[in-house]
């Protein structure tokens, strides 16, 4: 997103979001596939999941946190555009 933001195009504040909203997916699955490869080498017994899978997900959590900030000082309907997508 830095690159759109910094290449000098005008970009809308919706295809902002939805950009973010396309980032969030791609983690979202990322995670997921992370999360059916069996955690090996953990830090301790019982380890359930990788590391990659946990930095993968905080790194969705955090991009979503991130665009429900921006979403408060918007209309209506990217907020609902956006929980719809």
């Amino acid at each position: 997103m830095q690159i759109f933001m910094s290449s000098g195009l005008k970009i809308s504040d919706i295809d902002l979001i939805y950009l973010q909203t396309d980032k969030i997916s791609r983690l979202s699955i990322l995670t997921l596939i992370y999360r059916a490869i069996p955690a090996s080498d953990g830090p301790g017994p019982g380890t359930t999941f990788m590391p990659e899978c946990i930095k993968t997900a905080r790194e969705a959590l955090e991009t979503h946190r991130q665009c429900v900030a921006t979403l408060n000082e918007t209309p209506d309907f990217m907020k609902i555009s956006y929980m719809h997508w």
